[in-house]
């Protein structure tokens, strides 16, 4: 059973490494690397995403994932539940 975490605004670059992981990617900066990666520690044991395509916002001052405005997209996280 899932679980649902929360409803996140994730930048556009970092849509790909939530899906394939961050190590398979170029062309960030360290300090997104290393935003992505806090983020992505709060959930030790995984996740699953409902990415939001229609649901985007042009210029998003205040994203999920690092300090800068960009183009951000609405995604549910959701865990595995313990039940």
């Amino acid at each position: 059973m899932l679980k649902f975490v929360g409803t996140y605004d994730i930048p556009e670059w970092a849509i790909y490494p939530l899906e394939y992981g961050i190590e398979n990617t170029s062309g960030l900066i360290e300090e997104d690397i290393t935003d992505f990666n806090e983020f992505i520690a709060n959930f030790p044991n995984g996740y699953i995403t409902d990415i939001k395509w229609h649901d985007s916002t042009e210029f998003d001052c205040f994203p999920s994932i690092g300090h800068y405005p960009c183009k951000t997209f609405k995604v549910d996280f959701y865990t595995e539940s313990d039940n």
